[in-house]
């Protein structure tokens, strides 16, 4: 006579085995590869603008002296220049809201009605702008 699946605690043991494995290779089989999305929040200060490191000049009598571009939880940004004017100084302010898909982002100028795009990569942030292609770093509060 033959012992019910459900009586014999060897085939049972095996059974579950079996189906953990396969619920673990259907689990993985699902996986995006996007992994837990990382927190990009936080104050980013310019570095480069196409590649010169600052002062970058950006125009005939015009050097970007200072960049921090800072990023809100509620989806806002808010971001703040000084450029050095050949002996004057000029700052610039723009703030608006932000929206990330994967390494993109897309920021929003509530005043000018402009959009700007940038690619996240780790703690930088590369963004093109009317003056060339700036280079954010995260930097600590």
């Amino acid at each position: 006579m033959r012992t019910p699946l459900l009586g014999n605690s060897r085939c049972l043991g095996r059974a579950v085995a079996a189906t953990a494995l396969v619920l673990a290779l259907l689990a993985a089989g699902c996986d995006d590869g996007a992994g837990p999305v990382e927190d990009i929040t936080g104050h980013y200060e310019l570095q480069s603008v196409d590649g010169k490191k600052l002062p970058a000049q950006v125009g005939a009598f015009m050097w970007y002296a200072y960049s921090v571009l800072t990023l809100n939880a509620n989806g806002t940004y808010g971001r703040f220049d000084v450029f050095n004017g050949d002996g004057f100084f000029v700052t610039d302010a723009d703030a608006g809201t932000y929206a990330r898909t994967s390494e993109k982002l897309l920021l929003f100028d509530s005043n000018s009605q402009d959009s700007f795009q940038a690619e996240l990569s780790g703690t930088s942030i590369k963004a093109s702008s009317p003056h060339g292609v700036a280079l954010y770093k995260r930097v600590p509060l």
